[in-house]
């Protein structure tokens, strides 16, 4: 059984558990019409399609956690923070300049600044 108010408060899955319970609501009321015995058939047909799309969800939801374990544990993101050593007005604008240059490197990666 799978923890769907866990995946419910996750931003990145969010949208996927809600679409997963919708399907649990959608497959107990097919359940009721599988009482029919005129609607049996078409119902079986329908919760195997209801099967199908949950395992399909579940595949996804599996996929969204896997890349947030994989970024957290190798994250891509850093915090580069330049400092003027001693030598006062000299230390300072060769520390603006190194600034700079990872600045105009990062832009030219296409990474954000």
């Amino acid at each position: 059984m799978i923890d769907l108010e866990a995946i419910k408060k996750n931003p990145r899955t969010q949208y996927l558990g809600h679409e997963y319970e919708r399907l649990e609501h959608q497959a107990v009321q097919v359940r009721a019409l599988a009482a029919d015995a005129a609607m049996k058939e078409l119902a079986e047909e329908e919760l195997q399609a209801i099967v199908v799309q949950q395992a399909a969800l579940l595949v996804q939801i599996k996929a969204v956690e896997d890349a947030e374990k994989e970024e957290e544990e190798f994250p891509n993101e850093i915090i580069l923070e330049v400092r003027a050593g001693a030598g006062g007005d000299e230390a300072a604008l060769f520390a603006y300049e190194l600034a700079q240059m990872y600045e105009r490197y990062a832009e030219a990666q296409g990474w954000n600044w």
